[in-house]
C-alpha cells in the first residue's frame, strides 16, 4: 500500500493526500535537521537553527535578550570553543570567525 505511490514517482503532496485516510499522522513526521558545526555557514542559518544550537548546549541564558540574528551568531561563536572545539578550530582555519 505504501510503496506503490513511491514507485510511481508521485509528488510527496499527492502521496500524503492519498495516504491520509489510512493514517492521518503519515505526513506529520518531521525529523530534526543535524547541523555540522565544522562546515557551518552562519549567513545561511536561520535564527531558529541558532537557537537550537544554543538549546542543545544548554546555553539558552547566553542570549536571553537577543533579538537580531547577528546577536545569536555572536553568542554561538563565543560559546563554540567550550562546546565544539574541533568545529571552532575548523572555522578558525577557514578564517570564518
Amino acid at each position: 500500500m505504501m510503496s506503490r505511490p513511491f514507485k510511481n514517482h508521485l509528488p510527496m503532496v499527492k502521496i500524503c493526500e492519498k495516504l491520509q485516510d489510512a493514517d492521518p499522522q503519515i505526513c506529520d513526521l518531521k525529523y530534526e535537521k543535524k547541523v555540522d558545526l565544522g562546515e557551518i555557514n552562519f549567513k545561511k542559518l536561520k535564527v531558529k537553527d541558532l537557537k537550537k544550537i544554543l538549546s542543545d548546549w544548554n546555553e539558552d541564558a547566553a542570549c536571553k535578550g537577543c533579538s537580531e540574528k547577528s546577536e545569536f551568531e555572536r553568542a554561538v561563536k563565543q560559546l563554540m570553543p567550550k562546546h565544539a572545539p574541533e568545529a571552532y578550530q575548523k572555522l578558525k582555519d577557514r578564517e570564518e570567525l
